[in-house]
């Protein structure tokens, strides 16, 4: 069991200050009020954080999609034989210290990409899961590289025991984990590519085999993996398992494998944690059904070209009504033309409405992709338009947002 921290009289001050903080956030309707209350936490006592994790397990997880869903499913695995606690989206230092002042055995925190390096060493982290690096939007497609040499920089100057556990179908990743001693590779996929078509390494065009193995000429190559997803279950070191989730799409069974494999780095029974992770049906909202006047809407979130690109191959071959919302506010990114990227033609055959603050952008994405759509600004009154059934809804960042609070969802 592991020691419950005794904090000294100014983390306890400043913890109560920031649950004040957090409190007043929520009753004034201006969110779950974590961050606030993690920055008046800090600014009371600035090693709140190290603090109130010091003697606690830490597991941070990270990486451009599926962190919030894979946080979300290690807690579960986790918490299936011990007392776990988790922050819930925000994932700047800040809004981690709600989560780390919990009474818990174990802390899982998913944590943004530029700040894995300050988190891991302010809390000496025992377990580090990288699940891929791809761009945000196009004014952030030099930032992957930038990460990428910050976790790089980190796992080199580790100087207490810490497991990785990573992606190693993401070459990025690969080149980021360098020679750390203690890793556990996973063979969890990667649909999207275009961001490390060039080896990390050297910069020479990567050479793909059909089995989707890959090795450059100046030696870097996807490693051996002990851990493996696929159609049949998750095989890992004496774990033959299938995998039957509520969450949909491939994209989450690869992130049943990674949560799965971080579970066993936290010497949790697989079987056990498996069985957890199954009874999650939504993560922050994400994969909810929401009823609507007779209507069943699936909310699903998009932030990037390579999640977008996974749901559009999740809805293929469907013939459920979709709605697809395009905003490009500053947490969506300011420029929306890697709509380009995206493989809207999966979209064919079916009701579309474009929908959002750009959806006169998304109109012409489609009008070229050959998909038959009508054109509505907000994104609920598109749904209520479609027949009575099942809806999909698909929503970049802040449009999901609005979904969420316009359908009353509580997350």
């Amino acid at each position: 069991m592991a020691t419950v921290p005794h904090p000294t009289a100014r983390t306890r001050l400043a913890v109560a200050a920031g649950r004040t903080a957090s409190r007043v956030s929520r009753l004034l309707g201006r969110g779950h009020g974590a961050v606030i209350g993690g920055r008046v936490a800090m600014m009371l006592d600035p090693g709140v954080l190290a603090r109130l994790t010091a003697g606690r397990p830490v597991t941070v997880i990270t990486g451009t999609n599926g962190k919030t869903t894979t946080t979300r499913l290690v807690a579960a695995g986790l918490g299936a034989s011990r007392r776990v606690a988790a922050n819930r989206g925000a994932n700047l230092p800040a809004g981690l210290v709600e989560a780390a002042a919990e009474r818990a055995d174990e802390l899982v925190f998913e944590v943004d990409e530029l700040h894995v390096p300050s988190v891991v060493r302010e809390t000496r982290a025992h377990v580090l899961v990288l699940l891929n690096l791809s761009r945000d939007q196009l004014d952030r497609i030099t930032e992957i590289r930038r990460i990428a040499d910050r976790w790089r920089g980190l796992l080199a100057s580790i100087d207490w025991p810490l497991t990785v556990v990573a992606n190693a179908d993401d070459p990025l990743v690969v080149w980021a984990v360098g020679d750390h001693a203690d890793v556990v590779w996973v063979a969890a996929g990667s649909r999207w590519g275009e961001d490390a078509a060039l080896c990390p390494q050297c910069a020479r065009i990567r050479r793909v085999a059909l089995d989707g193995t890959w090795r450059c000429e100046c030696g870097m190559g996807r490693p051996v993996t002990s851990w493996r997803v696929d159609a049949v279950g998750v095989h890992g070191p004496g774990v033959e398992l299938p995998v039957t989730l509520a969450l949909p799409g491939d994209f989450n069974r690869a992130n049943a494998a990674m949560a799965l494999a971080a579970c066993a780095a936290r010497r949790a029974a697989p079987v056990v944690a498996l069985a957890a992770m199954a009874a999650v049906t939504d993560v922050a909202g994400r994969y909810a059904t929401v009823p609507v006047d007779g209507r069943q809407v699936r909310l699903l979130m998009g932030k990037n070209p390579a999640s977008w690109t996974e749901i559009m191959h999740l809805l293929d071959g469907s013939t459920t009504p979709v709605v697809v919302c395009l905003n490009a506010r500053g947490a969506d990114g300011m420029d929306p033309s890697w709509i380009w990227d995206v493989p809207f033609e999966l979209l064919a055959g079916r009701a579309v409405v474009a929908s959002g603050d750009r959806r006169l952008d998304l109109a012409v994405r489609l009008t070229v992709s050959g998909v038959a759509h009508i054109v509505a600004a907000d994104p609920v009154t598109a749904a209520r338009s479609l027949p009575q059934g099942p809806v999909d809804l698909v929503a970049t960042y802040t449009a999901f947002h609005d979904v969420l609070e316009a359908l009353h969802v509580r997350w």
